[in-house]
């Protein structure tokens, strides 16, 4: 019985979580991490954008889809290691609350899901906007914070 609960925590671990089950990802360990991270999103979600728009005007480089997807994929990962920062305060929370909530109408146009490619196109380009405002207002919020230290 021992052997397969070593086993079985082995086969989690491998796959990238914890006994808890929670996602074993990098964590933000100081507020100048957590600035870089926010700041990184600001750029990610504008990058996300122009490839949106070089595929749809049909001038993206061959590996644009997958460019774009990258940059998806690393917005995700830092806007959970953002918000489970341990410096975050109420403020920064619901900022970055409301960055997540524009990152489902973000996504949901970066894959056109919401059916028109007209509106989708059009989607993209405000929630892009607003994600870099939402990013913007956290970046300034951990920059306080750190000139508070």
């Amino acid at each position: 019985m021992n052997r397969l609960l070593v086993m079985l925590a082995v086969a989690v671990l491998a796959f990238g979580f914890d006994a808890a089950g929670n996602s074993a990802q990098a964590q933000i360990a100081n507020i100048n991490e957590a600035i870089n991270k926010a700041g990184r999103q600001r750029m990610l979600s504008q990058r996300m954008a122009k490839f949106y728009q070089a595929i749809n005007w049909g001038v993206a480089p061959a590996n644009g889809a997958a460019e774009m997807d990258k940059a998806r994929k690393e917005f995700v990962a830092g806007l959970q290691e953002l918000e489970g920062a341990p410096s975050n305060t109420p403020a920064i929370k619901d900022e970055l609350a409301l960055g997540r909530q524009q990152w489902i109408f973000f996504e949901n146009a970066l894959f056109n899901r919401a059916g028109e490619k007209k509106a989708a196109a059009l989607n993209v380009a405000t929630t892009s906007e607003r994600i870099l405002e939402v990013m913007n207002n956290a970046t300034g919020m951990y920059e306080q914070l750190q000139t508070r230290q």
